[in-house]
C-alpha cells in the first residue's frame, strides 16, 4: 500500500463484509474467511491496518453460483463489479468487487488431492469445513481450525509484518512448487512483461 493511499475504518469494511455475506447466502454461496481477513480476526479482533483488501476463498465448485443475478443482486447493495460482460468467466479464478473503497475479492480454489489449489498456491482441503468464527459481532464461515490454517500459510502468523509483497510474509509451505522454482517463474514472467510493453512502445513510436 502507498503512502497516499488511505486507511479505510474498520466499521465501512465491516460493513461490506456483513453485506456481501448477506448477498452470498441469498445464493447459497459458501464464501470463507481466508488470508489477511481471518489473520486479523484471529490474531488482533479487527481487520488488519492497512489492508483495505478482503479476499474471499470459495470452492471452485461453488463458483458457478456466482453468475449475473449473483452480480445483479451485489449491485443493488452498493457493490460494483467491472467484470460483469458475458465473457466475465475468463475471470474464473478471482472476482473482484468494490464497496465504496473497500477492494473485496471472491477466490476460487480447485480439488486437486489432498489440497485445493490455484495458481502456484495451495491449501489443505480440510480446512474447508463448516466452521464459522466470530468476527466484529457477526458470525462467518472461516477456514477451520484458524490457527493452523494461519500457520500453514503465514508460519510466525502472531508476527505482523507490512509488506506489498506476498513472499515476505507466506510461509513456503503454501506454495506448489519449489520456492525456488517458483521465483524462477515470477523473474522470467516478470520479464516477459517488460518485453511485452518494450515492444508496445516502440510500436507506438514508429507509427506513421
Amino acid at each position: 500500500m502507498s503512502a497516499t493511499e488511505i486507511i479505510l475504518s474498520s466499521d465501512c469494511r465491516s460493513s461490506a463484509l456483513s453485506e456481501f455475506y448477506k448477498v452470498a447466502e441469498k445464493f447459497e454461496v459458501n464464501l470463507y474467511l481466508g488470508y489477511g481477513v481471518l489473520l486479523g480476526a484471529i490474531r488482533d479482533g479487527d481487520f488488519v491496518g492497512w489492508d483495505n483488501s478482503i479476499e474471499l476463498f470459495v470452492k471452485s465448485e461453488d463458483f458457478d453460483k456466482i453468475n449475473q443475478n449473483f452480480i445483479v443482486s451485489a449491485r443493488k447493495k452498493g457493490f460494483c463489479n467491472h467484470d460483469t460482460g458475458s465473457d466475465f468467466r475468463r475471470f474464473r479464478e478471482k472476482l473482484v468487487f468494490f464497496y465504496q473503497d473497500v477492494r473485496i475479492a471472491i477466490v476460487a480454489w480447485h480439488l486437486m488431492g489432498d489440497y485445493r489449489v490455484r495458481r502456484y498456491l495451495r491449501v489443505p482441503s480440510r480446512f474447508f469445513g463448516s466452521d464459522q468464527v466470530e468476527f466484529l459481532g457477526s458470525r462467518y464461515l472461516a477456514l477451520h481450525p484458524p490457527k493452523d490454517y494461519l500457520r500453514f500459510q503465514y508460519g510466525k502468523w502472531e508476527i505482523p509484518i507490512k509488506s506489498g509483497d506476498s513472499d515476505d510474509y507466506f510461509s513456503r509451505d503454501c506454495y506448489r512448487y519449489p520456492f525456488f522454482i517458483y521465483k524462477v517463474r515470477k523473474i522470467l514472467a516478470a520479464s516477459l512483461l517488460k518485453i511485452i510493453r518494450l515492444q508496445e512502445r516502440i510500436a507506438q513510436e514508429i507509427k506513421p
